[in-house]
C-alpha cells in the first residue's frame, strides 16, 4: 500500500499502528519518512511509540491494550483516494495466524481514520511536532 500511496501523497493523512515499536522494522519506518514530506500527517500509533519515530512521522504511545495494532493497520486518506490494510487475528488466536482486509471503502476507511486519529492529543502533539500538524 505505502508504495501506491506514493503517487497519491499529495495532502493524505496516512496512520498506521503496530502492536509495539518494537515490532516495526526500520525499512517501513523509513517508507514512512519517504512519505512525510508530501503527506498532511503520517502518525504511527503504536506502544512504546514517542516523539518523532522516523523523520516526519509523528509517534503516538498507546495502551497496548486497546489492541490498536492487534497485529497492523495502515489507512490512507487523500482527496483522490482511500484506502486501508487492517488486520486482525485470525479464529481470535491473538499468537497465531493473521487474516488481512484491504479496503477501498472511503466510509470504512474513514471509520478507521477516525478510530487512529482519536488517540492523537492534539495539545502534545502540537507541543511535540509542530511541523507535523503545520503542513
Amino acid at each position: 500500500l505505502l508504495s501506491i500511496v506514493s503517487t497519491h501523497t499529495d495532502a493524505a493523512v496516512i496512520l498506521t499502528s503496530a502492536p509495539s515499536i518494537d515490532d516495526v522494522p526500520e525499512a517501513y519506518l523509513e517508507g514512512l519518512a519517504a512519505l512525510a514530506p508530501k503527506a498532511r500527517l503520517v502518525a504511527l500509533v503504536a506502544p512504546g511509540t514517542s516523539g518523532t519515530p522516523a523523520p516526519g512521522v509523528l509517534g503516538v504511545d498507546t495502551d497496548a491494550e486497546l489492541g490498536l495494532g492487534t497485529p497492523w493497520s495502515i489507512v490512507v486518506v487523500a482527496p483522490t483516494m482511500a484506502a486501508a490494510i487492517l488486520s486482525q487475528p485470525f479464529a481470535g488466536d491473538a499468537t497465531g495466524p493473521v487474516e488481512f482486509k484491504i479496503v477501498h471503502h472511503r466510509p470504512t476507511v474513514a471509520h478507521a481514520a477516525r478510530v487512529l486519529l482519536s488517540h492523537i492529543p492534539t495539545t502534545e502533539t502540537q507541543a511535540t511536532t509542530p511541523d507535523a500538524v503545520s503542513r
